[in-house]
């Protein structure tokens, strides 16, 4: 009988025992009273029961050794190597007697040969299922004898290495190693093994065909009973992917938390991860953005278009960049460089998008500073030569446009030089600080101001309708100016200007490097004058030879274009039947300048306004003439660039109230 897993005895052979008696005493649970192989199994020893319808160890099976008269039953432990109980062994018989000596060891002879078996058996069963196990596991493993020489592999080692067992059969585990082989690996492994210990971690090893792989060992020594190594057992994995991985990941989490912004989103657009970086530049946690669209970020200062566009490139180019304006949860509003880049699953469907940014607040202030520094004087702040340039050629256009007057201010302070001398190159510092103060405090913000370079300013006052409106401007700067300045260390000072005024567009006719020298040669004039002088400023005057070529608009505005008239004959009938208006310029100095001369001096407005003065003039002188003929016609001199619908709006006003038919005006095109 053999004991089963739950410890109950399960007959095994019982040739001579009747089949109803074997139902009986299968599943028999050791105990007191469980008969011989019972209390065998209980106690762990020979029972030999001569009478068993007395013996009390007999009392649970009595009706069962009665009814197959079974008078004596001797039963002895079958043991394991360990002296574990594996079942028993048991001999019957039909009349009362007790075994003899010879019994007894024939008894426990057969127990032991059978506990031989038994274990053979199950050696032959538990290596049949290590082999198949061996077989079936993608792991390799590797045994050698205790010098390390290979006696067996697997099949999962032999694919991992690429060698057949025949050519590694008796080899030295070492046969995998190779030139890159870490040699304080090597050396750990050699110590392991030499010690008896067991070794844990990675190696790179090469396979056949010399391909290097990253490989990770579990060596264990195998002991016999006294201790002394046999063998040893390798386990071997080929972790080249998963180091590769783990490196990735690695540098992926170094690059994710590197000093640029990060934020990852869905295909949605929904926030699904951000960096340290990505809260410390706007404020938000993971927490607060996780599930929004990166729309919370948003300054406005792009507009629905921007985005569109942006997306649009995104999608057909899988990426984007470019700078941009967010906004950070407290509010502020920031410049940042963005790059984003879609990233697609195995199926070339986007799953992900990745934006990278950083903020250039501090790069965008740099540039704001260098911008300035390039157009601004570094001690008061005012525009320098450069910027004044720039002004000027727009105030110049400005004024063109809107029909205005531009006068360009030089501005010296008197008597700075001994201030400086006096009290010092700082003190005299501190002084043109102020003096730009009040300048800037005494004028309009449209009103451009810039230092040349020590002492001298130069001012452009705009928008002047005439010339009455520029005096009182400089009289208020004037009188501010020579207020007293307080410097450092109570010294307190006062000092005078002095004025150079040159004014567009009398002067210069467009050329601005020209408008600011005759502006510093009045500076010159007034200078000069300082002692006898009334005011602190003076005009540049043109010398007399080009004086009258300047003046034109104002002429125009006071009339002082002429319409005169020549007739046109007709010869077939002998008679006038028109007059041609001829545009002629009186000077102050009553000169009379013909078309030729002052012509090119004008802009197209001034034609427009010539061409006014002349139509009107020319009505008039045909009213007049209405006694003679009323049906003589005037002719009038028209530039083609003036011919539209405002030009005839001025023709019919002009015609409004007057006597004369439209048909007795003819227009003759300038070439």
């Amino acid at each position: 009988m053999l004991l089963d897993g739950e410890g109950v005895l399960r007959l095994f052979a019982a040739p001579s025992v009747p089949e109803a008696a074997r139902e009986r005493l299968d599943g028999l649970r050791p105990g007191p009273e469980s008969g011989s192989c019972g209390n065998a199994v209980l106690c762990n020893d020979s029972v030999f029961v001569s009478q068993t319808l007395r013996d009390p160890r007999w009392a649970g099976l009595r009706d069962l050794a009665e009814e197959f008269t079974l008078l004596a039953c001797w039963s002895t432990p079958i043991r394991n190597s360990y002296g574990n109980v594996l079942g028993t062994f048991a001999l019957s018989s039909f009349t009362e007697r007790a075994p003899n000596r010879e019994q007894v060891r024939l008894l426990e002879s057969i127990a032991a040969v059978i506990a031989d078996v038994l274990f053979q058996e199950e050696r032959d069963g538990r290596d049949r299922c290590f082999a198949a196990a061996l077989r079936a596991i993608d792991e390799g493993v590797l045994l050698t004898d205790a010098e390390q020489r290979v006696v067996y592999a697997n099949p999962a080692f032999l694919r991992l290495s690429g060698y057949e067992l025949a050519e590694i059969l008796g080899k030295n585990c070492r046969f995998l190693q190779g030139p890159d082989t870490d040699p304080a690996t090597r050396q750990s492994l050699h110590d392991a093994l030499a010690e008896g210990r067991v070794f844990h971690g990675d190696i790179l090893n090469y396979r056949q065909d010399g391909t290097p792989f990253w490989n990770a060992l579990n060596i264990s020594p195998v002991r016999d009973a006294q201790g002394h190594i046999t063998h040893f057992v390798s386990v071997q994995r080929d972790v080249t992917l998963s180091r590769r991985t783990e490196q990735e990941l690695r540098l992926s989490a170094q690059a994710f938390e590197t000093q640029e912004g990060i934020l990852i989103t869905d295909a949605q657009r929904r926030i699904v991860k951000v960096n340290q970086a990505f809260t410390r530049v706007t404020g938000y946690t993971l927490e607060e953005v996780r599930g929004l669209t990166p729309a919370i970020l948003q300054s406005g200062n792009q507009d629905a278009d921007f985005y569109e566009a942006m997306w649009r490139e995104i999608e057909r180019e899988g990426a984007w960049q470019g700078e941009i304006w967010n906004r950070r949860k407290n509010g502020e509003v920031y410049p940042e460089f963005l790059s984003i880049t879609a990233v697609q699953d195995g199926n070339g469907q986007v799953s992900h998008y990745i934006g990278h940014f950083f903020d250039i607040s501090h790069h965008k202030a740099r540039e704001a500073t260098l911008e300035r520094l390039a157009r601004h004087d570094p001690l008061t702040d005012l525009l320098n030569r450069r910027a004044l340039d720039e002004e000027l050629l727009r105030a110049q256009r400005r004024a063109d446009a809107q029909e205005r007057l531009l006068a360009v201010v030089m501005l010296d302070l008197d008597d700075f030089k001994p201030i400086n001398d006096r009290y010092g190159h700082d003190q005299g510092d501190a002084l043109l600080v102020l003096v730009a103060q009040r300048l800037r405090d005494h004028l309009r913000r449209s009103d451009a101001i810039a230092r040349l370079g020590g002492d001298e300013f130069v001012l452009m006052l705009e928008d002047l309708r005439q010339l009455d409106e520029l005096e009182p401007i400089l009289d208020k700067l004037q009188r501010a100016l020579c207020q007293p300045y307080r410097l450092r260390d109570g010294v307190e000072v006062q000092i005078g200007v002095s004025m150079g005024v040159s004014i567009y567009p009398f002067s210069a006719q467009g050329n601005l490097d020209e408008l600011l020298r005759e502006a510093d040669q009045a500076l010159f004039a007034a200078k000069q004058q300082k002692g006898q002088r009334l005011r602190p400023w003076s005009f540049w005057e043109p010398p007399q030879s080009a004086r009258r070529l300047y003046p034109l608009r104002e002429r125009f505005r006071t009339q002082g274009v002429e319409a005169w008239f020549q007739p046109v004959w007709d010869q077939q009938s002998g008679r006038v039947v028109g007059i041609e208006a001829l545009a002629r310029l009186r000077g102050d100095d009553g000169s009379v300048l013909a078309p030729g001369e002052f012509l090119p001096q004008l802009q197209e407005t001034d034609i427009f306004d010539l061409t006014n003065q002349i139509l009107e003039q020319s009505l008039t002188a045909l009213t007049a003439l209405d006694d003679l003929d009323p049906e003589l016609w005037v002719s009038v001199n028209l530039d083609p660039q003036l011919i539209g619908i405002t030009c005839l709006k001025c023709v019919q006003q002009m015609l409004q109230g007057q006597r004369i038919a439209p048909q007795r005006i003819v227009f003759e095109l300038l070439e």
